[in-house]
C-alpha cells in the first residue's frame, strides 16, 4: 500500500484559484457576447465543435471582453497578491485552446478554412491581455493595504 503525503494547504488554495481563474477568464471572453448581443447577432463560421465558443467568438465584444478581464485580473491580484502572474496567465488560457479546438476540427471538413488563424490567435490575445495590468495593480492595492494594516500605529 503506497503511503499517501497530504497536499500542502498553499498548493490546495493555488489549485483552486487556478480553476477559479481559468473560469473567470472564460467568462469574460464568452459572456459579453451573450449578455450584450447588439444589433446584427452573426452566426458561427465552419463547423464549430464548440457552437457556444463559436457564437460568441463571432459576436465578440472587445470593449466588454477586455474591462472583464483588466476586472478580473484586479479580483485576482487582490486576493492573490503573491500568486498574481500565475494566475493572471491561467486566466488566458481556456479561449485560445478552445478556439484551437474549433479550429483543428473545421479543417477537417474544410482545409481552406481559418486560413488567417495566427491573426485570430492575436485577436484573442489582444481582448485577453488587460488581465495582467489589472492584476498588477491588485496586487499592489493588496501589498499596500496589507502594509497600512500591520504598520505599527504610532
Amino acid at each position: 500500500m503506497l503511503d499517501s503525503q497530504p497536499v500542502p494547504a498553499s498548493r490546495t488554495v493555488f489549485l483552486t484559484w487556478s480553476v477559479v481563474a481559468a473560469g473567470a477568464g472564460l467568462a469574460c471572453f464568452v459572456l459579453p457576447a451573450y449578455l450584450f448581443p447588439g444589433d446584427g447577432v452573426k452566426r458561427t463560421y465552419g463547423y464549430p465543435l464548440i457552437p457556444w465558443f463559436a457564437f460568441a467568438y463571432a459576436n465578440l465584444r472587445p470593449i466588454s471582453s477586455m474591462t472583464a478581464f483588466a476586472l478580473t485580473g484586479l479580483a485576482l491580484g487582490l486576493v492573490q497578491p503573491r500568486r498574481w502572474l500565475q494566475l493572471s496567465l491561467v486566466s488566458l488560457i481556456l479561449p485560445p485552446m478552445l478556439n484551437s479546438i474549433n479550429i483543428a476540427h473545421d479543417w477537417t471538413f474544410d482545409a481552406t478554412s481559418h486560413n488567417l488563424f495566427p491573426f485570430e490567435f492575436a485577436f484573442i490575445a489582444f481582448i485577453s491581455l488587460p488581465v495582467l495590468p489589472g492584476a498588477f495593480l491588485g496586487n499592489l492595492a493588496s501589498r499596500r493595504v496589507f502594509a497600512q494594516a500591520t504598520a505599527p500605529k504610532g
